[in-house]
């Protein structure tokens, strides 16, 4: 089994190794991962509307963005991801920050975003942030 933990079968186990060997696998054996999967994600916000970014050289490569009413609810109202990282699980990881920040900040939710009412089917460790209506 080499540093990657793949078998001489070609099965590939990862158990037992660190974050670092297996960011590593990824990059050198996965043509789908991209350096975006471990990129910081940054967040802008003005007094009433911000954004949840990953950039490259000053060009935002995906974000979320939202409006925040007087009550303390954000509106999730897009979601972006640039056509050459789809696929690789940047939207949700986009969207898993955004929730742990509405978390963090006693913050509601009220999903516009056609991908973040999807994203929230499968997430019900999150509906507790979800405004009634």
């Amino acid at each position: 089994m080499d540093f990657a933990g793949r078998s001489c079968k070609g099965r590939y186990h990862l158990h037992g190794l660190g974050l670092r060997q297996i960011a590593q696998y990824f990059f050198i054996y996965s043509p789908k991962i991209s350096k975006y999967m471990l990129s910081p994600i940054r967040h802008e916000q003005n007094v009433r509307s911000g954004i949840f970014y990953i950039n490259e050289k000053c060009d935002r490569k995906a974000f979320i963005v939202y409006f925040e009413d007087p009550e303390n609810v954000l509106q999730l109202t897009h979601t972006y991801v640039s056509e050459d990282l789809r696929g690789q699980g940047i939207a949700n990881r986009l969207a898993e920050h955004v929730m742990e920040f509405a978390l963090a900040n006693n913050l509601k939710i009220i999903p516009v975003c056609s991908y973040i009412k999807k994203w929230l089917r499968n997430k019900v460790q999150y509906n507790k942030l979800l405004k009634p209506l």
